[in-house]
């Protein structure tokens, strides 16, 4: 099974980075601009750098035969980032083990982005395994199943797999014979499901449509000639979510040192140091995470807190002068 592609540039586990000069200006100033601007793009990489760091581990476990941590490994990876060589690395584990089933699937997934892959050899040897794969299938007690659900955003699943295992559709699953269901999901449709039967070698077709949810009508509310000013709630609730949100940030980021700190004099690779790890890398992208709606709900909630504070819903305006014209703007705190 060929390894996925690894990048270069991982920080050490317990590396200061701008996460301790942003609690530095929460504690001090409150938060600038700049530092927004960097915590954004900080949580917005850790996705990518831990489904990384997960498929090599996956592929390492793979290579040392431990295929069943490889599949664990691997579908943790995908939960951080669903790249199509992470989903053919855990086809090809599956395969490994023989559970068919589940090689077929995330190898058909993974293949039919091949122009995301960038591997012609890697598309080639997960290829020949997708072709045995489909081989084992066929001198087995499977039959293949082409389910399609409306809308077509909607995900599907079968009873034969597990619960987090879900797919697009339309696609051809092969599954063993006998009794089985398929359940699907959709953004503003009720969720539904369907039994069907598979017969050894025979193509079945299951269809299932989802029934939209109704959509609440927008009513019209005439708005008087009066000016009046606008409401505070809107601008306390928001200052309240993004004072919590910073609170709790501020928590993660504590715990996650803790974390840090235990794991120093352990020996780095073991399972324990990896254990921490794991806790550090998520605790650390927890804090992230709410600093920055801590932050946006902060700005938002000040906005707001001033435009209600404001005399009168009419702010701007504007006059001729002698020597041209003039724009002005008023507001009352």
């Amino acid at each position: 099974m060929a390894a996925i592609a690894t990048h270069n540039g991982h920080k050490r586990f317990t590396e200061a980075g701008p996460y301790d000069t942003i609690i530095t200006m929460i504690r001090s100033a409150g938060i600038a601009v700049v530092a927004l601007v960097t915590l954004c793009a900080s949580s917005a990489s850790a996705s990518p750098d831990m489904a990384e760091r997960l498929a090599r581990q996956g592929v390492l476990q793979a290579k040392a035969g431990d295929y069943k941590a490889a599949v664990g490994l691997f579908k943790r990876a995908l939960k951080w980032a669903p790249r199509p060589d992470i989903q053919c690395n855990l086809g090809g584990a599956y395969y490994k083990l023989k559970r068919w089933p589940q090689a077929h699937l995330y190898l058909g997934i993974c293949l039919s982005h091949p122009a995301e892959l960038n591997d012609a050899e890697f598309v080639k040897i997960m290829s020949g395994v997708y072709a045995k794969t489909e081989q084992e299938l066929r001198r087995g007690n499977f039959g293949p199943v082409n389910i399609t659900v409306t809308p077509k955003k909607a995900l599907a699943r079968v009873s034969a797999f597990a619960d987090d295992v879900e797919f697009y559709t339309p696609r051809i699953v092969w599954l063993p014979t006998g009794s089985h269901r398929v359940s699907a999901r959709a953004a503003n449709a009720f969720p539904d499901g369907k039994n069907f039967k598979v017969l050894k070698g025979q193509l079945s077709n299951v269809r299932l449509a989802l029934k939209p949810r109704p959509v609440a009508k927008r009513v019209k509310v005439p708005i008087g000639e009066a000016n009046t000013r606008p409401s505070k709630a809107g601008a306390i609730v928001s200052l309240g979510l993004g004072a919590a949100a910073l609170i709790g940030g501020g928590v993660y980021y504590v715990l996650a040192r803790d974390v840090a700190d235990e794991a120093e004099p352990l020996e780095r690779g073991s399972d324990r140091y990896e254990q921490l790890r794991d806790t550090f890398d998520f605790r650390r992208i927890m804090a992230y995470s709410l600093l920055g709606v801590g932050a946006v709900a902060t700005v938002i909630g000040t906005y707001l807190y001033i435009r209600a504070g404001s005399e009168s819903a009419r702010q701007v305006g504007a006059a001729p002068t002698r020597n041209g014209g003039m724009v002005w703007a008023r507001w009352r705190f």
